[in-house]
């Protein structure tokens, strides 16, 4: 009876915007688009639910889903009609018990601070994707520090006018096991073409290694064993540096800007006996007003920066 029963179910053309997150089955990063094309029809067709007596959690899920799909100002006109629900009283409020008929219900007002922050930065899939949805009409300039990545970095984002200015990822990690890693930078939210890029002060790509075809997909080489790959689909180019890069490591496509520490290429060093002339610097950036006893530093003179391990 039950295996009659099963055997009339029929698969369901339609996919659930699940899949988008908190799943990565189904990215807008897929060769194939005919499974994201499915799953973001499937989050159009759920429609803005203006009925302000439902949960919230729902809001933040559909922004999270939005920010999946790289659409971000779709996610800030979910939390806006959240927010203003068709001049119903907004659903986040100080009081929980206040919303949901009474049921405490923290999804909406933890899960959406968690959606804006996957608006300005992904990691799910191993790449530190840099302002992936960025809302420009309701955050065209701005800057966040303390952001988490998969594999334990951290990672601050400055924007203005809708473009990257800079970001500063860190490695959370200080036992020198990483194999390289990969960014992604969005063409929409660069403000100048890639070759002009510094990572640490030093440009990886050549203006003439730049490839301007921007209808296919290509792998180009760079300065110190760094690459890059273009995807005409979403415009984005995944950087790809190697494991000797060194942190924090600093993106900006400003000729003026550098870390508070004027440190470009930090080098691995032994430590040396004492010297009035050695600045010290925290792996952050932060001027230390002595030697560190046992931990990473940066000791810097002149032009030289070396990091120490004790």
């Amino acid at each position: 009876m039950a295996g009659n029963f099963l055997g009339q179910i029929k698969p369901s053309p339609s996919f659930s915007p699940d899949v988008l997150y908190p799943f990565n089955q189904v990215t807008p990063y897929d060769e194939d688009q005919s499974n994201f094309n499915a799953a973001y029809a499937a989050l159009l067709a759920r429609g803005d639910d203006t009925d302000a007596d439902n949960p919230a959690w729902n809001t933040a899920w559909k922004m999270s889903c939005f920010a999946r799909s790289l659409k971000g100002d779709m996610a800030m006109r979910t939390l806006a009609y959240a927010l203003n629900a068709n001049g119903h009283e907004p659903r986040f409020s100080n009081n929980l018990l206040s919303r949901c008929g009474g049921v405490f219900q923290i999804d909406g007002n933890g899960g959406t601070p968690a959606a804006m922050a996957e608006m300005l930065l992904q990691s799910y899939s191993g790449v530190i994707d840099i302002l992936p949805a960025l809302p420009r009409m309701s955050w065209p300039s701005g800057s966040i520090r303390g952001l988490k990545a998969v594999g334990n970095y951290e990672v601050d984002i400055k924007w203005k006018d809708g473009m990257l200015e800079n970001c500063t990822i860190t490695d959370c990690i200080t036992d020198n096991s990483r194999d390289g890693i990969k960014i992604r930078l969005h063409k929409n939210a660069m403000p100048s073409e890639l070759y002009q890029l510094r990572i640490n002060g030093v440009k990886l790509f050549a203006e003439d290694q730049y490839y301007a075809d921007r209808h296919k997909s290509v792998t180009r080489e760079g300065e110190n064993g760094a690459s890059y790959t273009y995807d005409p689909l979403t415009e984005t180019y995944t950087l790809h540096l190697p494991a000797i890069v060194s942190f924090p490591l600093v993106c900006s496509f400003n000729d003026d800007y550098n870390p508070s520490t004027c440190i470009n290429v930090i080098t691995e060093g032994e430590d040396s006996e004492h010297c009035d002339d050695y600045e010290y610097y925290d792996t952050l950036g932060r001027r230390l007003s002595g030697i560190p006893e046992h931990r990473i530093f940066i000791r810097k003179s002149g032009n030289q920066s070396v990091k120490i391990c004790r």
